[in-house]
């Protein structure tokens, strides 16, 4: 009878521990299977800065270009909710992304020439500016990010300058700081 009651219970414990496994295993094959709305985004602004800080570190500069928004993004979620795109402007959106884009790559250039090969750790990231909703969008300005440097030192460092959020996603929106 006892060892009856010590199969059952053993038998519980393993449907337990099924279970538990299951639910993370599941948790992960639908974050994988989720269609992405952004290339190169993550389900978190901490994801997407830590993905930004490691690239940071290997020193891979296209990487790190990919994990910023693209014309194509930045045409469909940012420049229809832009005032510079209503008529009458006279503003292009390749006029309005050409200018972004070289601010960017000049912010990029900077990060890259002081913190190349600088082994980054995020403690926490915040949004010290306003957001900006676009509909399908949103932009969060101002990103801080906490970090860790390789000394052991506690810093905030502006690395980049806003986020896009669409549905639960993040990536970096630019590098104008």
């Amino acid at each position: 009878m006892k060892s009856k009651r010590i199969l059952v219970a053993a038998g519980l414990a393993a449907i337990c521990l099924y279970t538990v496994f299951a639910l993370n295993t599941l948790t992960g094959v639908t974050d994988m299977l989720r269609t992405r709305r952004l290339a190169s985004s993550e389900f978190s602004p901490e994801a997407a800065a830590s993905k930004f800080l490691e690239a940071l570190a290997r020193g891979d500069t296209e990487a790190i270009r990919a994990m910023a928004v693209s014309k194509g993004e930045f045409e469909r979620y940012v420049w229809p909710g832009l005032p510079a795109s209503r008529p009458g402007t006279n503003l292009t959106l390749d006029f309005v992304w050409g200018g972004l884009k070289t601010r960017s790559d000049s912010g990029l250039r900077r990060t890259m020439a002081s913190l190349k090969g600088r082994r980054l750790r995020l403690l926490d990231l915040r949004f010290k500016g306003e957001t900006t909703d676009y509909g399908p969008a949103k932009v969060h300005r101002a990103t801080r990010l906490r970090i860790r440097d390789d000394e052991g030192r506690e810093r905030e460092l502006e690395l980049f300058g806003s986020m896009l959020e669409v549905d639960g996603e993040y990536k970096i929106f630019s590098f104008v700081r």
